[in-house]
């Protein structure tokens, strides 16, 4: 396979997600912050507030006198940075914090536990659980969950990111199952990155618009999308991911129930890269639906570089026989006759090309190597560890 195009749309890509973690290394100082890498809490920091589960409200938020709530450290965490504060960090134990409606404006960085990120919990049913909305905000290590959409209006169960990072993190159980037409169960983006994470199991509605996640811009890289289930009526549009703009780069997305494709591209600028859109299942509603992995549906979206396969086994399934032209360099077991650099292969069992059906990461003998991701962490993308790079065959 040619990969020219694959080359420079990686390149873009890449250049993207390297001026994000800058942009989040300059902000934190002397932060070693990466994708691969664990948060290095030996920074020094203007100002860092505690939260425990056997803290109280009424403390000042030091290590030996923590927060009882995340909210409590970011009213805090505001009043220091209004105060003249250049950085403020808040850790949080280990606990469940249930919590919602949390909103971040300030350049405050949000952790929890390096090593375990399901240590801590924050959520509970309710609205939005974090809104963050400053390009040097960051929430990292932390499994955020339960946050609902609770109308038409509202945009994202557990995150809603206009700016800002989320890294290391597991978005879990947002959404609505009884709400039409939301928008992203467990994740809505207009900016910023998502990286390194992992969206699972969200409560998807009749005919909701990305059941895990909604892109409207900034970048959603290395992250595991997974796990939408079958809506009650209608379809999940994008069970995986719904994109009017921005970027799904390097991510795997897998066993979603998806009645307009697990990734759907709804914008002129969207795109996806580098990405694995496998084993989806396509559900139908009346004579509506049933492709399981990729949807086009705006001419000027890209689907570059990307393995499409075991979404239902058929163009229709796989790729929904439309818009051809949008595909390039990418690979499955069905045809496409006006991709650009489409590699049909021969339908075999998925031992036949990929180490595990677990993180579907290539046999380095599969032909399979030139399309989907070639930038893959220990854990399929669940990092942290080093990123494993896999090489390029062919032409």
């Amino acid at each position: 396979m040619k990969k020219s195009l694959r080359c420079k749309c990686h390149d873009v890509l890449i250049s993207f997600v390297m001026f994000c973690c800058v942009t989040v290394a300059f902000a934190l100082q002397t932060l070693a912050f990466t994708p691969s890498a664990p948060f290095d809490m030996t920074t020094e920091f203007g100002e860092v507030f505690y939260v425990a589960m056997t803290g109280d409200d009424e403390n000042d938020g030091t290590d030996a006198f923590p927060l009882a709530t995340v909210s409590a450290a970011i009213g805090k965490a505001d009043a220091a940075i209004a105060g003249g504060a250049q950085s403020v960090m808040i850790h949080i134990a280990d606990g469940s914090y249930p919590e919602n409606g949390l909103v971040v404006t300030n350049a405050i960085v949000i952790t929890g536990n390096q090593t375990d990120r399901t240590a801590v919990k924050i959520g509970v049913t309710g609205t939005c659980i974090f809104t963050v909305n400053h390009a040097d905000a960051v929430l990292m290590n932390l499994t955020v969950k339960d946050g609902k959409i609770l109308s038409k209006n509202d945009l994202g169960g557990n995150v809603h990111l206009n700016s800002g990072t989320v890294a290391n993190c597991v978005l879990t159980g947002g959404g609505n199952t009884g709400l039409t037409d939301g928008k992203g169960g467990n994740l809505y983006i207009s900016g910023g990155l998502v990286v390194n994470s992992l969206l699972t199991s969200p409560l998807s509605g009749p005919g909701i618009y990305g059941g895990n996640a909604y892109i409207a811009g900034g970048a959603v890289s290395c992250c595991i999308i997974e796990k939408t289930p079958k809506t009650s009526s209608w379809l999940a549009i994008g069970a995986g991911a719904y994109l009017t703009g921005g970027i799904i780069e390097n991510c795997l997305i897998r066993d979603n129930i998806a009645g307009k494709g697990a990734v759907y591209l709804d914008g002129t600028s969207a795109k996806a890269i580098n990405c694995t859109i496998v084993n989806n299942t396509p559900s139908t509603y009346g004579n509506q639906g049933g492709v399981g992995g990729v949807y086009v549906n705006k001419n000027g979206a890209s689907v570059a570089n990307c393995i499409i396969f075991g979404n239902g086994g058929t163009e229709k399934a796989e790729w929904s026989n439309q818009r051809g032209e949008c595909f390039f360099n990418c690979v499955s077991t069905v045809e496409n006759s006006s991709g650009e650099n489409w590699t049909r292969l021969p339908f075999e069992s998925k031992e036949t090309y990929f180490q595990d059906d677990e993180f579907w990461m290539p046999l380095l003998s599969s032909p399979m190597i030139d399309g989907g991701s070639d930038l893959l962490y220990p854990g399929g993308c669940a990092g942290p560890g080093p990123a494993v790079l896999y090489p390029q065959q062919g032409g």
